[in-house]
């Protein structure tokens, strides 16, 4: 019987200490799992960020372009009549002169 008894008490010291280890890391991995997931949820919340940035962007974007095509023509059409005045200013001028030669 007393051959018995000291032989369980290191086994039941060595299984308590494993149960102990193991609580330890289930706590650590835990903890560190928590960890993990607070920083992927700031990295969510980044990425949703970013993304309503790039639309407000994109859209910015757009409406330059829009504007910048707009003012294109305009600047085409103000060309346009510019070399057309040109155009009868030089043979108005050209009338005047054969008129008085």
């Amino acid at each position: 019987m007393y051959g018995s008894t000291s032989s369980s008490a290191p086994v039941s010291s060595r299984v308590s200490k494993l149960a102990k280890d193991s609580r330890n890391v289930i706590a650590e991995s835990d903890q560190m799992g928590d960890n993990i997931m607070g920083q992927m949820h700031g990295q969510r919340k980044a990425i949703v960020s970013t993304q309503e940035k790039l639309g407000s962007m994109k859209n910015m974007t757009s409406d330059t372009k829009k504007a910048l095509d707009s003012l294109h023509k305009k600047t085409l059409c103000q060309l346009t009549f510019l070399y057309s005045t040109i155009f009868v200013l030089v043979v108005l001028i050209c009338l005047v002169a054969y008129r008085e030669i």
